[in-house]
């Protein structure tokens, strides 16, 4: 009931910015002020955070609301062998990946995040996967569409050089991959990615 509640949230949410970016009427204004003091009190409450903080950070964005966009990243070997990491803050294990960057291409935010989380450097080849997820698969306040890049399969399992937001990496095989505490979200990536490694298949990508 929760998530479907946080998904009426944010869709409420997303009404009131677009409406106090839009408006030109003093009572419309009004209107979509009000929205948004409550759809503030409701996050406040199940999210259990002050009100004060969740409109600050809601008013940050302005304009159309649209999902925001992530890459996670297939990073293969030749020995049929999937990298992965575990996260710092919460033990689970996910591929790299983070945010597009305003002006950024993909396969940047790809490479960058690879280098970044990995010290590896990738090279993109193209996509295998689009995956979205928001308030109503997990408790969060917006949604995000993510796309799965995958590189060009290193020759062996390199070393790895982690950041600050992992403490673990492994190269895995499909089975191992069955036993792993995925990352909410992650474990659906597995499939496209050992289905590269089968076949080879990949959506390239066109300037």
């Amino acid at each position: 009931m929760s998530k479907n509640i946080l998904n009426i949230l944010d869709e409420l949410r997303a009404i009131s910015i677009e409406g106090l970016t839009y408006a030109k009427d003093k009572y419309d204004i009004d209107r979509y002020n009000k929205l948004m003091k409550i759809v503030t009190g409701e996050y406040s409450k199940m999210l259990d955070l002050p009100e004060d903080k969740i409109i600050n950070e809601l008013r940050k964005e302005v304009g159309c609301i649209t999902p925001k966009l992530g890459v996670d990243v297939a990073i293969t070997s030749l020995n049929k062998k999937l990298l992965v990491l575990k996260r710092a803050d919460d033990n689970s294990w996910c591929l790299p990946g983070g945010w597009v960057d305003v002006g950024e291409k993909p396969f940047d935010t790809a490479i960058r995040e690879s280098k970044e989380e990995t010290g590896i450097d990738v090279e993109p080849l193209g996509y295998i996967a689009v995956t979205e997820k928001g308030p109503h698969i997990y408790p969060k306040l917006t949604y995000q569409v993510n796309i799965l890049v995958v590189a060009k399969p290193v020759e062996k399992e390199l070393i790895v050089s982690l950041s600050h937001e992992h403490s673990e990496y492994m190269w895995i095989d499909e089975a191992e991959a069955k036993v792993i505490a995925w990352h909410q979200g992650h474990e659906r990536l597995v499939r496209p990615a050992f289905d590269f490694i089968r076949d080879g298949k990949y959506i390239p990508h066109f300037e």
